[in-house]
Parts: C-alpha cells; sequence; structure tokens
C-alpha cells in the first residue's frame, strides 16, 4: 500500500505559480517547486513527467481561473455592460499576474508547455455567447476577434511598460474599448 500525497496538484500548481510570478519562468524548476511545497523534485515526477508538462497545467488552470473570472463578470441583461466589464476583468487579471498572463499568451511560449487550443477556447466561450445574441453569427466571431486584439495588445503594452507619452491610461483604456463596443453594438443596418 502506498502513502498518501504529501501535497496536492494545487498546492504544487499554487507553489508554481508564486515562483513564476516572483522571480520568472527560468525559475520555475522542478526542484524549485518541489522545495516550495516540501518534496523532492522526484516526487513531483510522479505527477508531471517534465517541467514542460507542469507549466501546461499550470497554464491550464490560469487560464480556468480566468474563464470564471469572465464568467462571474458577466451577469448583467446588457450584452454590451457585461463585454466591458469582462473586459476590465481581463486587463485586472493580467496586471495582478502579469508573468502567468504571459506563459498563457506570450507568442513565444514553447509548444511544449502550450495548453492548446481547447482551455484557450473555453476562456473565450463567454464572449462569443454574448456577441452571438447581440451581433449576428457572422460579425460574432471578427467582433471577438477585434475585441481580443485590443486587449491583448494594450495589456502587454501596459504591462511592458510602453505608453510613456504621458496621459492617464485608465482613460486611454476606457476610451479604446468604448470606442470599439460602441462600434460593435451600433447594429448597423
Amino acid at each position: 500500500m502506498s502513502a498518501p500525497p504529501k501535497t496536492s496538484d494545487s498546492e504544487i500548481l499554487s507553489a508554481a505559480r508564486r515562483i513564476l510570478e516572483a522571480n520568472g519562468l527560468e525559475a520555475v524548476t522542478m526542484q524549485a517547486v518541489g522545495h516550495a511545497v516540501g518534496i523532492k523534485a522526484p516526487s513531483l515526477y510522479k505527477r508531471y513527467d517534465s517541467r514542460n508538462h507542469l507549466l501546461r497545467a499550470l497554464s491550464e488552470q490560469a487560464l480556468g481561473q480566468l474563464r470564471t473570472e469572465l464568467g462571474c463578470a458577466a451577469l448583467s441583461r446588457s450584452a454590451r455592460k457585461n463585454v466591458a466589464q469582462m473586459a476590465a476583468v481581463y486587463r485586472q487579471f493580467a496586471k495582478r499576474s502579469p508573468r502567468v498572463y504571459d506563459l498563457i499568451y506570450s507568442g513565444n511560449r514553447s509548444p511544449e508547455f502550450d495548453p492548446g487550443t481547447a482551455p484557450r477556447h473555453a476562456a473565450s466561450a463567454r464572449l462569443l455567447e454574448i456577441l452571438t445574441g447581440e451581433l449576428d453569427q457572422r460579425r460574432a466571431l471578427p467582433a471577438a476577434r477585434l475585441l481580443v486584439a485590443f486587449l491583448h495588445g494594450f495589456v502587454s503594452m501596459e504591462l511592458s511598460g510602453a505608453f510613456r507619452l504621458g496621459g492617464d491610461v485608465d482613460d486611454a483604456f476606457e476610451f479604446g474599448l468604448r470606442t470599439i463596443l460602441d462600434a460593435l453594438f451600433a447594429h448597423p443596418s
């Protein structure tokens, strides 16, 4: 009979996330994560066959958290208000966990720890549902892509410190979001 595990997957992924946010991607090693949860690195290999597998699990967990937060933000009867609240939550998530955000959305991520399309689709499902209910079917996906491109671009620039021309970044975000929402919800004939 084997001994019960000394730690849970949740504890392991939480430790990996803390290490990632504090010290960057290179610091997330099996040894560092094992030390953080009080086990030896070889014990981690019983759950995660490689560092990449651990990082993929972390990405999937983060996308699940984002999906939950986005869903909780979309409880209004107004589609426009739901989309605006979801955009704010997306930005808050990225600002609260910038290195996790980079892990799940960076174009430079390794295919070995990329969570793949299913978790990404799940994270965007509520947005597509709202836009499909508000816009005609052929406009929903392009509308979602436009909004996500704005959000990702804005957040990525904000996180990298690229906004250096002065002015209030929060005002700029609200202006950009409002401009896009005005266009999406104008209902042209």
